[in-house]
C-alpha cells in the first residue's frame, strides 16, 4: 500500500498530473500480460503456457540487447523516460 502511495507521489509532474514513464509503462505491460497468459492457462487450455515462456524469454533477450518493441511502441506514444532531460 505505500509503495502504491509512493509511486504515484513519485510520478506526478509539476502541473499535479499523473505522467507515466516508459519504464513504469513497461512493468504494466510485462506484468499484464503475465497475468493475462496465466490466466489463459488455466481457464482456457494448458498450451497457453507457452505464451508465458514467450514473455519471459522476451524479456531475458530485453535485459541482454536492450531492444524492446513495447518501449518502442510507447515512445512513438510519446511517453517519456526517466532518462529524458527535464522540461522547464
Amino acid at each position: 500500500y505505500s509503495f502504491t502511495i509512493w509511486f504515484l507521489i513519485s510520478n506526478v509532474n509539476k502541473n499535479g498530473n499523473y505522467s507515466m514513464t516508459r519504464e513504469s509503462g513497461l512493468f504494466l505491460f510485462a506484468g499484464t500480460m503475465i497475468l493475462v497468459s496465466i490466466a489463459l492457462t488455466h481457464y482456457v487450455h494448458p498450451y497457453w503456457m507457452w505464451f508465458t515462456v514467450f514473455i519471459g524469454a522476451n524479456m531475458v533477450q530485453s535485459s541482454f540487447t536492450g531492444f524492446c518493441i513495447p518501449t518502442i511502441v510507447m515512445k512513438k506514444m510519446g511517453m517519456k523516460s526517466k532518462c529524458d532531460p527535464v522540461e522547464e
